[in-house]
């Protein structure tokens, strides 16, 4: 059955799990026991459904969290699973990633670049940002960047920033935008913070 209606794409909450404990995280009043990962049945389920969308316009799938890349093997099989769907409908398939960035390594770059799937960096840019993510460590925060550094650098600058802005100074914002443009952004989502 086709659906009345023409989505032309889907983001996938893969997991509620992560390996941050941001302070304004929409995920932080789920009970432990209630966060979990997204079976490979259920995201085959949400690709078929998807691939029912009349016309032949591209469709996006998006893989979002919790942290997605704690689900890196149910990420890559759904991908393949989509693109045989997609070539089988005649369809191009958009793949894009929420992620903190924490988990990148060479191989999930590889797999971003081999199949274009858009990284969207959750990153609030400037170590002074970041005391709501991580609070008050330099070396985490350095770690991070190395491994933010690694996808900016391989992707041409294709990466976008989902930056969450807290209660601050203007200049302190604007200085921390200068940041995120001059460290390799191709765009920022701004989303604010109480």
């Amino acid at each position: 059955m086709r659906p009345r209606y023409c989505p032309t794409g889907l983001t996938l909450c893969v997991t509620l799990r992560c390996n941050f404990s941001c302070e304004y995280c929409n995920l932080k009043g789920i009970p432990p026991q209630y966060r979990t990962h997204m079976s490979v049945n259920t995201a085959r389920s949400a690709v078929d459904f998807l691939m029912q969308t009349p016309g032949k316009h591209p469709i996006s799938l998006t893989f979002f969290g919790g942290e997605p890349l704690l689900c890196e093997s149910l990420m890559r099989q759904t991908i393949e699973y989509a693109e045989h769907a997609a070539e089988r409908h005649g369809r191009k398939i958009i793949f894009a990633i929420t992620t903190n960035g924490s988990l990148l390594t060479d191989s999930i770059v590889d797999l971003f670049i081999e199949k274009n799937i858009v990284p969207v960096l959750s990153f609030d840019g400037m170590f002074e940002f970041q005391r709501y993510r991580i609070g008050n460590s330099r070396r985490r925060y350095e770690d991070l960047l190395a491994k933010i550094r690694l996808v900016v650098g391989q992707m041409n600058r294709n990466v976008h920033f989902r930056v969450t802005v807290v209660p601050g100074p203007r200049k302190l914002i604007d200085e921390n935008l200068d940041f995120l443009f001059s460290f390799g952004a191709y765009q920022v989502f701004i989303h604010g913070c109480p």
